[in-house]
Parts: C-alpha cells; sequence; structure tokens
C-alpha cells in the first residue's frame, strides 16, 4: 500500500492548533507555583478544556479529512480511539477517581479497581523528563509573552534549564 504524505493544508493546521495546545497547557503549570496559586482552579479548568476543545478540534478536522478521503467509518473509529472518550459532562469519571486516588497514593474508591490507569512516572518528582517538558513549555510561554516576569516563579533548576531552552529558540529565526 502506498502511503501519502500529510496535506500541506493540514500539516500547518497541525502545527498551528499544537501550538494553541501547547500555549495552554503552558497556562496550566504557570499555575502550580505557590505565589501564582490564588486563582489555580478555576484557570487551570479552563485551560485544560480549552487544550482539550483544540485537540478535539484537530482530530474533527483530520476525521473530516479521512472520510472525504474514503475512510470507512470503522477505521476512522478504531484511529480515534472513540472507545476512550469521556464527555466532560460524565466526569469525574471512574477513570479520573481512579488516577487520583493512585496519584495520591489512597485506595481506590468502591467499583474502580478494575480500571486501567495511566498516571506517568511512578515518582514524578524524580522524572528528569518532567524537568524537560516544564523547562520547554515555559521557555515557549516566555519568548511568546511581553511579560518580562513570565520566569519570576520558578526554582532555581527549572529557570536554568528554560533560560538554556530561550536561547535556543531565540537563535532560531523566526519566519515572518
Amino acid at each position: 500500500m502506498a502511503y501519502e504524505p500529510m496535506p500541506a493544508a493540514l500539516q500547518n493546521t497541525a502545527r498551528s492548533f499544537m501550538s494553541e495546545i501547547v500555549d495552554s497547557l503552558s497556562e496550566v503549570l504557570h499555575f502550580t507555583y505557590p505565589e501564582l496559586a490564588h486563582d489555580w482552579v478555576r484557570m487551570t479548568g479552563y485551560r485544560i478544556t480549552d487544550a482539550s476543545d483544540t485537540a478535539g478540534l484537530l482530530a474533527d478536522v483530520f476525521a473530516a479529512h479521512h472520510t472525504e478521503n474514503g475512510m470507512d467509518r470503522h477505521t476512522l473509529e478504531s484511529y480515534l480511539q472513540t472507545k476512550q472518550q469521556v464527555s466532560r459532562s460524565e466526569m469525574p469519571s471512574r477513570w479520573g477517581r481512579a488516577a487520583l486516588a493512585d496519584i495520591a497514593g489512597e485506595p481506590r474508591p468502591a467499583g474502580t479497581e478494575d480500571e486501567m490507569v495511566l498516571t506517568g512516572h511512578e515518582d514524578p518528582e524524580d522524572d528528569p523528563r518532567n524537568l524537560q517538558t516544564e523547562a520547554a513549555l515555559m521557555a515557549l510561554r516566555a519568548v511568546r509573552s511581553e511579560d518580562n516576569r513570565v520566569l519570576d516563579h520558578l526554582d532555581e533548576e527549572t529557570r536554568a534549564m528554560t533560560l538554556r531552552v530561550v536561547q535556543a529558540l531565540q537563535r532560531v529565526a523566526v519566519p515572518a
């Protein structure tokens, strides 16, 4: 079977939507710092759902493309993993409750014992990928922001790595 590259219009759409998603998720990280936590409940809810909505719209655009180009419904549903979908109106789900219990190191609520939950690395504080992800997201936030205090709340290690990423990003010419 011959495969064709992703059409340029979809490539550009994916890049644009991913940029919006990253912006929203970097704001979620922004509110994890104590001095910014005064509004974390409201703002993280907004930004997580903004990212989710944008990702959903991107999936919808790709679904429309595949449908228009003859993909059958069964294959499309398989690729979109529709059986994993949870409506926000149904949250918190059994999966969400099980994940929260696992994260907190507490017993799972009744009825969620068999839920398959992926909560990341066993000890997130020791996972270097988390520092790298945070530094990359905060660096993007810094280069896109007009607020030069955007990195002030970072701890020393995260700030140092973030500044290295900022410097690397600033060396890359951005097309006009």
